[in-house]
């Protein structure tokens, strides 16, 4: 599949954008998808994003010694609702 570069720099300019970020990984997540969460997710941060990183299986044991595992959430801590959705394969990360 190719990939749109309009797509990617649209998702790129919306989070540099905004304050506040979440990225959710795909349900029952493998090394890849949690690997790619917790990236994404420290990354922001290292830019002093506000960031939750979501996970609604949650991070399974064998990769709970990751950096920065322990801060996935099954459940988001904040409204969905009030964040811009930006579909960014295999995420959706969202910002407000």
């Amino acid at each position: 599949m190719p990939v749109d570069l309009s797509l990617l720099r649209s998702a790129g300019e919306q989070m540099r954008a905004a304050d506040r970020v979440f990225v959710i990984c795909h349900m029952r997540p493998d090394g890849d998808a949690i690997g790619s969460l917790l990236g994404l997710g420290l990354a922001l941060e290292s830019t002093g994003k506000s960031v939750q990183m979501i996970s609604v299986d949650g991070v399974p044991a064998s990769l709970s010694h990751l950096k920065g595992a322990d801060r996935v959430k099954s459940k988001p801590g904040l409204r969905l609702q009030a964040f811009q959705p930006v579909l960014f394969q295999p995420h959706v990360v969202g910002v407000a």
